[in-house]
This record gives C-alpha cells, sequence and structure tokens, in this order.
C-alpha cells in the first residue's frame, strides 16, 4: 500500500522527479517494488550504477560508496542541465560488516585507544569499522565538492544521517547515555536564499522525523505535506528528540533539556546529572511528565494512523 507520511510525495505533486539511489540492490527487501508504492519514480541500484561506471568496485553488500555518490552527482548535474526538478534520497552500503575499505582508499590515521575502556572490541576490528566510517564520510564529502564545483549548491538543499550508531564498536551498560545509544549525526545544508533569515536551531534535541519537515518547509512553498515533525530552522518551545526505538521493555523513547524517558507507555524518567549524564529517577519534573505524556500520544496516533492506511481504511488522507 501507500502511505500518506511518504516524504517523496509532496515532491512528486509539486513536480518533481523523486529518485531513490543506492549501492546495493534495489531486489533487497524488494525495495523496487516498495519504493515505487511510496512516490519513487525510479528505483537505482547497483546494476544502474555499473551501467555508468563499469570499472566500479564492491563488497558483501554492493558497490563501495563512491562509485553511489559520483552517479548522484551525476543525475543531479543532468537535471539541471535540462531544468528538471529532482528529489534525490541515497542510501549507502559500505559502513557494514564485514568492515572493508577499496584497496585504493588509504585512510587518515585513526587511535581507537583513545575510546579506552568504551571500546567494545579488539583495536584491530574498532579500526576496521572507523575506516569504513571514515571513508563513506569522504565520500559523500565528494559529492558534495562535486555539487559545489558544478555549480549546484546555490539551489540544492542536502540532508544526511545515518539509521544507527556504530553500534558494534562501543559498549553501553546503562541508560547513563541513551543519547550516545540511540543518536546519530544530522548534516544540513540549505543554500542562502532558502533559509533567507532562518537560523538552524543547533541546540534543539532532534529527531529524524524532523529531517524532510525542514526541508518540506524549505523548498515546497505550498505543497500539502505530511504531519510529522517539525523545521529545524524555526525555534519551538520545548524541542525534544522522540524516537520508536525500544528501550527499557518498551516502545518509545523521548531526549530533552528537561530530561529523558523510556518505555513510555509506562515511563521511567531520567535527569541529567552534572557532566552531562542521565540518571533514573523517581521524581521528575512536571515538564517531563507533559513531554512524554505528550511523546505517548504522538506515538500512539502515528502507529494509528500506519496501521489504518495498512488496513486501506485511510485512503490518501493526511
Amino acid at each position: 500500500r501507500s502511505f500518506s507520511t511518504s516524504a517523496a510525495l509532496p515532491y512528486r505533486r509539486d513536480g518533481y522527479r523523486t529518485v531513490f539511489l543506492t549501492a546495493g540492490s534495489v531486489q533487497w527487501r524488494d525495495l523496487d517494488d516498495a519504493l515505487r508504492r511510496q512516490g519513487f519514480d525510479q528505483v537505482l541500484g547497483s546494476s544502474a550504477i555499473r551501467e555508468r561506471f563499469p570499472e566500479a568496485t564492491g563488497g558483501t553488500w554492493g558497490l563501495d560508496d563512491e562509485w553511489m555518490f559520483r552517479t548522484g552527482a551525476e543525475l543531479l548535474r543532468e537535471a539541471d542541465a535540462r531544468g528538471e526538478k529532482v528529489m534525490l534520497v541515497m542510501l549507502s552500503i559500505t559502513n557494514h560488516p564485514p568492515y572493508h575499505v577499496p584497496d585504493h582508499y588509504t585512510p587518515a590515521p585513526l587511535d581507537v585507544t583513545q575510546l579506552g575502556d568504551s571500546l567494545a572490541v579488539s583495536p584491530e576490528f574498532g579500526t576496521s569499522i572507523l575506516e569504513t566510517y571514515q571513508y563513506a564520510n569522504d565520500a559523500m564529502g565528494g559529492f558534495l565538492d562535486r555539487l559545489e564545483s558544478d555549480g549546484l549548491l546555490g539551489h540544492t538543499l542536502f540532508a544526511a544521517t545515518g539509521d544507527h550508531n556504530s553500534r558494534s564498536i562501543i559498549q553501553y551498560p546503562d541508560a547513563h547515555d541513551l543519547f550516545d545509544q540511540f543518536g546519530v549525526p544530522i548534516l544540513v545544508w540549505l543554500p542562502p536564499r532558502y533559509r533567507q533569515q532562518a537560523t538552524a536551531q543547533r541546540e534543539d534535541w532532534t529527531s529524524h522525523r524532523d529531517i524532510f519537515p525542514t526541508l518540506w518547509a524549505h523548498s515546497l512553498s505550498k505543497a500539502e505535506v505530511p504531519w510529522v515533525g517539525r523545521d529545524l530552522y524555526a525555534p519551538v518551545e520545548k524541542p525534544m528528540a522522540l524516537s520508536f526505538n525500544r528501550q527499557d521493555g518498551g516502545a518509545g523513547l523521548l531526549v530533552s533539556k528537561q530530561g529523558a524517558a523510556t518505555n513510555l507507555a509506562q515511563p521511567t524518567f531520567y535527569d541529567w546529572q552534572e557532566g552531562r549524564g542521565l540518571a533514573a529517577t523517581e521524581t521528575p519534573s512536571d515538564a517531563l511528565r507533559e513531554q512524554a505524556r505528550q511523546a505517548r500520544a504522538r506515538l500512539a496516533l502515528e502507529d494509528w494512523r500506519i496501521r489504518r492506511q495498512a488496513l486501506g481504511e485511510a485512503g490518501d488522507g493526511g
């Protein structure tokens, strides 16, 4: 089924060509069929990349990330030459086990001993993990360099993130660092004329749910968009990071300046301690209790919306 929460549909409705590009196979988990149902006009994978770059190198899961990013840059340059609007989503695959960087790539020096007792694997294995992470980021940087040299960054919005941290390299024995256990970077670029006078709210707690609302707000002036998250360039009162992640025996996790809560149906609350750590508390502030109530209601509404549409009862309603 198609869902009203699709990130691609607002762009398609506004005349964009919507493209999904991955360095892996489009047959993985039936990506090709599934993503076309969610508003993507094209779903391209390793075979499409090899048509452009027969010399592309790869490994267990597909091609090395640099070839995906080179293909993505070419797709955007070609579309720009045609005067065509494009929304491009890319899924990289190099930073996954078995960890291996291309033979032609020379990693910059890394010292995993700096992680001390937090290192959960051998120094050799930890180094291989960080080398693939470094390589993937270097390949992404090359993509941005190409867009800049092609004169595209002045009218291209860009966002990058990960779906989880490097969870095998560091051990998390308790909940004092929930924000690191589940935290990932979010990198956003809005050209000056698109962000205008808006300022990035860099100190706010934020979530994946806020990425596309930010892009929609600054690239789609009149399009109908799903109710999902917030514009990260607009100030809000008491921002929070909110996730469906399971922790403490239940679904839902929030982190904010007020503290944190897990298992939102029957919350365990956490207060901030000196030194940026969290500790469980039986006496959370009223503000944190209210945030947990709002977060629980929001997750329940989103769960209901997806389940209802999965059963075919809601049509294309937002």
